[in-house]
């Protein structure tokens, strides 16, 4: 997280461990890309290169993303908050496109925090009435690993007094119930807003109406 102004390096004070590492897949960085770009970070950074201390900010943050990140939990935690397009489309029917190009994209950018997997994709109007069944099933009752811990206001550790910790727990555990029940509000409101346009579903029930109609009419004509 360095840029450049006229030739001089200027450090921001707010990082983001993928960026600290040059990590442009973020999330998505495998474990290899994350030590790949830790090791060329240090030795970029480390006193001895640029005539610092081991104190030095930059040196400081690469060390402590590269803790963060290569932590299969750790990692989780951070990710958990992680900031990504959250927005909910609004259950407005335009088109088939524009549903497909919209609610796609929506559920994708969820689908990563599924405990659950493989999670289905919304698919296109050649799905079946099975799949797209099987799809709004699945985000009926999806289920996030999302746990908001590296959001908490209080280091509960940093605290001497037992009554202290217990009360510093019980505010952070109030606080990631809260974020959790929001985030189950958001995805089903994803859910509901899809499955209400999905052009899918409102062909099959006009298929099966229109199959009911027929089958009275035959029967009278017999």
């Amino acid at each position: 997280t360095e840029g450049k102004n006229k030739g001089k390096t200027i450090r921001y004070k707010k990082f983001n461990y993928y960026k600290a590492l040059g990590l442009k897949n973020e999330w998505r960085s495998t474990d290899a890309q994350i030590k790949k770009n830790y090791q060329k970070g240090i030795l970029k950074f480390h006193p001895d290169k640029i005539g610092g201390d081991e104190k030095d900010p930059m040196f400081l943050k690469i060390q402590e993303a590269y803790q963060n990140l290569i932590d299969p939990q750790k990692k989780k935690d951070y990710d958990s908050h992680y900031e990504f397009d959250d927005t909910v489309p609004k259950a407005v029917w335009k088109n088939e496109k524009h549903f497909f190009k919209h609610f796609t994209a929506a559920f994708k950018r969820n689908a990563r925090f599924s405990v659950t997997l493989p999670v289905p994709e919304l698919g296109d109007m050649n799905a079946t009435k099975e799949e797209v069944d099987a799809f709004y099933e699945f985000w009926g009752k999806f289920e996030s690993w999302r746990n908001f811990k590296a959001l908490d206001e209080h280091i509960v550790d940093e605290s001497e007094s037992r009554d202290d910790r217990r009360w510093m727990e019980k505010q952070n555990t109030g606080k990631r119930a809260k974020r959790k029940r929001d985030e189950y509000r958001r995805l089903r409101q994803l859910y509901e807003n899809a499955r209400k346009i999905d052009p899918r579903i409102a062909a099959f029930e006009k298929a099966e109406k229109d199959a009911k109609a027929a089958a009275v009419k035959k029967k009278k004509e017999e």
